[in-house]
């Protein structure tokens, strides 16, 4: 099995403007018709990153929608990138370090 993290440090891209964050239903439905769309994910971005990215697009698709993800919904986001990509189960500390690491805010 793989590392179950890959930090980027020197990746400054912003999820503002992305189009997963502007039509997060439709992205999150295309990421999961795609046979390969989670490692292909985590390959742009890093596993932090990407978990960060599915978790914030998530809270962004509910009826209430909010940008900033919980500790909660960046672990089941990572949980669920694990296993759609075959790596080993994330430690919770780990996703949130990385997170903090690269500047992304997450609600404790």
């Amino acid at each position: 099995m793989q590392s179950s993290i890959e930090h980027q440090p020197n990746s400054s891209s912003t999820f503002a403007n992305s189009v997963e964050l502007q039509r997060p239903a439709e992205w999150l439905r295309a990421l999961e018709a795609s046979p390969d769309g989670h490692r292909a994910l985590i390959g742009r971005m890093g596993f932090a990153k990407a978990s960060y990215l599915l978790a914030t697009a998530h809270c962004l698709a509910h009826p209430l929608p909010t940008p900033v993800p919980t500790v909660r919904e960046l672990f089941a986001a990572a949980c669920k990138l694990s296993t759609f990509s075959g790596m080993a189960k994330p430690r919770l500390a780990q996703i949130v370090e990385s997170c903090e690491a690269a500047g992304l805010t997450v609600i404790v």
